[in-house]
């Protein structure tokens, strides 16, 4: 069981910074440290794109902003993915670009904290914003959700195990910001 100080602070992972030394060194001024997440710096930071990293069939337009599924091209992906994984489970890493700041902040020496902390996109969140062609979010799409938990809870466990190797005391936070009130009320007019 994780034990903490009282009142040990930590904060989100989203920044607003464009200096990744500077945000490193603002994450690890906290009781508990945390790599930041930078989206002003690049789209890659964002938690829906850094999340999208090796999943099958998803298209990141860089230009535009946007994640989309083809759901072609998961389907045609997927078996050659998943026998890849098998024998290197380091697919599931989070790695540049899709972050800027992991690796740095994983070459830090982290074990004098109290614990430290990683966080990934939610499962629930993600396949709610993430959609295929025809907009319909990826969570509706039965093979795609098996999926989508499969590979997001590899991801954290990755994760897991490199802050684990840094600081006992790690642990991985899910973002579930689609959880929220408004998304979750049905409207009826």
């Amino acid at each position: 069981m994780l034990k903490f100080p009282p009142f040990a602070t930590t904060a989100m992972g989203i920044m607003p910074h464009t200096n990744i030394d500077e945000a490193i060194s603002l994450a690890l001024s906290l009781d508990i440290p945390f790599f930041p997440e930078l989206p002003k710096l690049s789209f890659y930071e964002d938690m829906y794109a850094q999340a999208s990293q090796n999943f099958p069939g998803i298209i990141i337009d860089m230009e535009k902003e946007k994640i989309f599924l083809d759901t072609e091209v998961f389907f045609a992906e997927l078996l050659n993915f998943l026998e890849k994984a098998e024998e290197n489970p380091e697919v599931f890493d989070l790695t540049h670009p899709y972050s800027l700041t992991y690796e740095k902040f994983l070459e830090k020496d982290l074990k004098a904290y109290p614990g430290v902390r990683g966080q990934l996109i939610g499962p629930i969140s993600y396949g709610l914003k993430i959609a295929d062609k025809n907009l319909t979010p990826i969570l509706y799409n039965d093979e795609v959700k098996e999926f989508l938990f499969y590979f997001l809870a590899r991801k954290a466990n990755i994760m897991y195990q490199k802050l684990r190797q840094k600081n006992n005391q790690a642990f991985i936070w899910f973002d579930e910001p689609g959880l929220d009130a408004d998304t979750l009320v049905t409207r009826t007019f």
